[in-house]
């Protein structure tokens, strides 16, 4: 078993790693899970470095964090996609990011 699960993870990794889209996942109070390479490209951090950091708290500018967090919070509560336009930080300023997020609803 231990073994399969390790031959999993490591085909998830090299999937993750594969693709040019940039791919983070996160945990229901917005702490970075994973961050691909592609992420780690387009936002310039290291996937060490943003590790189970808050996204909101790391990427979106303080004074967008409320607003930004109430449409966040909008995936847990329906499972359909959701189109959210929203202002976060990279390294070299700020940048609008849009982008369709999934969410699996919790019930």
């Amino acid at each position: 078993v231990e073994e399969h699960v390790n031959e999993t993870s490591q085909l998830f990794r090299l999937l993750l790693n594969s693709t040019s889209d940039v791919i983070f996942i996160l945990s229901t109070n917005w702490d970075i899970l994973e961050f691909n390479s592609a992420a780690e490209g387009f936002f310039g951090m290291k996937h060490d470095t943003v590790l189970n950091q808050n996204f909101i708290q790391l990427f979106v500018p303080k004074v967008l964090r409320t607003k930004t967090k109430k449409q966040l919070d909008l995936i847990l509560t329906k499972p359909e996609m959701h189109k959210i336009k929203m202002k976060v930080a990279i390294v070299e300023g700020n940048f609008t990011f849009t982008g369709t997020l999934a969410g699996q609803g919790i019930q």
